[in-house]
């Protein structure tokens, strides 16, 4: 999170990959990436459909769709392992906190989110779910689903906080040409106007998998409001592409209060893929991504050697800005935000980098820490110091002797002692002057004495 001057200026917005949207162009595809032509067979990787976000199946499943053809992913993601989340849930799962995801809506029919989604609302003009559910772009219900899909049998997809629940809030509908000449494409001023809903219907944490390379005044706005009413911004710090492929910050993840995003890896690498700047506070995977598809079964995303993407990234750490607040319910959310960053895995703690931020995200050692000023890494909240890698100040007390009440009377007691132990003194002296003493040479006996 950042403590700088503020940006503000009218722009275009960008999702995931951060391609500029261009006054009557066309919008590129959300964070997930444009899917690509059907892979190889050989290769054991098949694609999406097309525009669906770059979302991939390995090969023990057919490529992601809906109907009974298609079937759950029993083994656990690799997050899941990564992000230590058995251990986290051992402290806290998410409950008591709604997470808001500004994004595509949500499909809360399916069995890993029908009881994880509360009614939110859409921006979308002549939108039939007026409360956000439903779902033509799968990117907000594969976020959802990685913030708080719960348990299904046969599938190993769990979110990150599985007891939270999600507020769809749907600010476009896909990023088809069709959607966007009708007004429904990406557009700024929805954006924010999400992000102020959220903030108003309760959310404590909102999730924002989108970014722009261009700040935006009503985007500002809304982020500083968010940040008045004690809510937490978590935001997607950019992907790279070939219309967008310079480092930078991107918005709203460099908006003060605004924690930022990357992604690594499946070997917890920071790639080229993502966009690297001073606005990337956390990193979390972004790649082997299983989530929810649709209302219908599990797909993965991003599978190896496909470039790991932000947006999932971003899922992961809302779920753990939920984690932290559940565990710690009166936390203001830049506690929050400090915990994730300062508990974080990095390989110098007193370090961060334009690549990785802070580090990788631990879920359960950002509940359980203290806050130490002492601790190397970010500030921690009202310390005063504009960094954390110095020690405290000793504070060195003034000792002062305690008061002896007992003095005096010892001091007395003292006296009469010294005083008697000179009178026996005096007194043997007068004893051993006084006192006769033996003849030294004393006369022989007169008398006579007999002889033998």
């Amino acid at each position: 999170m950042r403590r700088r001057a503020r940006w503000g200026r009218a722009g275009a917005v960008a999702v995931g990959v951060g391609l500029a949207l261009l006054a009557g162009g066309t919008v590129p595809a959300p964070a997930g990436g444009a899917a690509t032509a059907d892979g190889d067979p050989s290769s054991g990787v098949r694609t999406g459909p097309t525009g669906a976000t770059g979302v991939r199946i390995t090969a023990d499943a057919t490529e992601c769709g809906r109907g009974p053809e298609y079937t759950w992913i029993p083994a656990q993601p690799y997050a899941h392992t990564r992000l230590g989340l058995d251990d986290a849930w051992d402290v806290a799962r998410g409950q008591g906190v709604t997470v808001a995801v500004v994004d595509s809506g949500v499909e809360d029919g399916g069995e890993h989110l029908r009881d994880a989604v509360v009614p939110g609302t859409t921006f979308v003009t002549g939108d039939p779910d007026a409360d956000g559910t439903g779902a033509v772009n799968n990117h907000g219900t594969a976020i959802a689903s990685l913030i708080a899909a719960r348990q299904v049998p046969g599938s190993g997809l769990v979110g990150v906080a599985p007891r939270a629940m999600v507020l769809p809030v749907r600010v476009f509908a896909s990023t088809d040409e069709q959607d966007v000449v009708a007004g429904n494409g990406l557009r700024m001023d929805r954006i924010a106007a999400g992000i102020r809903y959220a903030v108003d219907a309760g959310a404590r944490v909102v999730n924002v998998s989108l970014s722009s390379p261009t700040p935006d005044d009503d985007l500002e706005a809304a982020v500083a409001y968010a940040v008045s009413r004690d809510v937490l911004v978590v935001a997607s710090a950019g992907n790279r592409d070939e219309a967008d492929a310079s480092d930078g910050p991107r918005w709203p993840a460099a908006y003060p209060g605004v924690l930022g995003v990357t992604a690594v890896d499946t070997a917890d690498q920071v790639t080229d893929a993502s966009v690297h700047s001073e606005a990337v506070d956390v990193a979390a995977p972004g790649q082997q991504v299983v989530s929810a598809w649709f209302d219908d079964k599990d797909c993965v995303n991003a599978p190896p050697p496909a470039a790991p993407q932000t947006s999932w990234a971003t899922g992961y750490v809302s779920g753990v800005a939920a984690l932290v607040a559940s565990a710690h319910p009166d936390a203001p959310a830049e506690e929050i935000a400090y915990r994730i960053q300062a508990s974080a895995d990095r390989p110098v703690r007193a370090e961060r980098d334009d690549r990785r931020g802070w580090g990788i995200v631990q879920p359960y050692a950002a509940m359980v820490m203290t806050l130490d000023p002492s601790r190397p890494g970010p500030p921690v909240p009202g310390a005063g110091t504009d960094a954390g890698t110095l020690d405290p100040p000793v504070e060195r007390l003034a000792v002062r002797e305690a008061e002896d009440e007992l003095a005096p009377a010892r001091a007395t007691a003292l006296w009469w002692a010294l005083l008697g132990g000179s009178a026996v003194v005096f007194a043997a002296l007068l004893t051993a002057l006084f006192r006769p003493h033996p003849d030294p040479h004393p006369h022989p006996d007169p008398r006579p004495r007999p002889h033998p």
